[in-house]
């Protein structure tokens, strides 16, 4: 078997490096190396620094990949949360904009059941307005719903997002 002269990348120290070694432990202070050949070149490099720079590296990496996979988890569950107008545009609704757009349409649907009764018109008229009455109301509670747990939904979204960032600039 060949040896070549190496040096101990922690202590200094003289080392005997087998030609086909990948590894080895300096029999001066115990250090765990790397032999790292470049060429006819061999040097050592500590193995437990590898290990730690390595450690970090892939905790980086476990982040990085975690804030990926929350924006597009979040992404997906935020369509959930949306609502069309009515030329199909998709939104998020808004508490004050659903309670707006629900109260007019309501007050459309009593001005419109007051008109059908005072004018004598067949009762099927009437109705019509106090339908439209109930379909605005169940309108401002389902668009308040959905702000509502959009407003929550988005609030964990970024408390999430955020430790996951602080994570990433330590």
């Amino acid at each position: 078997m060949r040896f070549v002269d190496s040096r101990c990348i922690h202590c200094g120290a003289t080392l005997k490096v087998a030609q086909d070694a990948t590894h080895l432990c300096c029999q001066y202070c115990k250090a765990e190396l790397l032999v790292v050949r470049d060429g006819a070149e061999i040097t050592t490099q500590m193995l437990g620094e590898m290990k730690e720079d390595l450690g970090q590296k892939l905790d980086i990496l476990r982040a990085q990949n975690e804030l990926e996979r929350l924006d597009r988890e979040w992404t997906l569950q935020r369509e959930t949360f949306m609502v069309s107008n009515q030329h199909g545009a998709r939104k998020i609704p808004s508490s004050a904009g659903s309670l707006i757009g629900g109260l007019f349409a309501a007050g459309f649907g009593i001005v419109w059941t007051v008109i059908a009764s005072s004018s004598g018109a067949p009762g099927i008229f009437p109705m019509v307005g106090v339908v439209f009455v109930i379909l605005a109301v169940g309108t401002i509670v389902v668009g308040m719903s959905k702000a509502s747990a959009h407003e929550t939904a988005e609030a964990a979204y970024q408390r999430h997002r955020q430790e996951l960032l602080r994570e990433l600039a330590r």
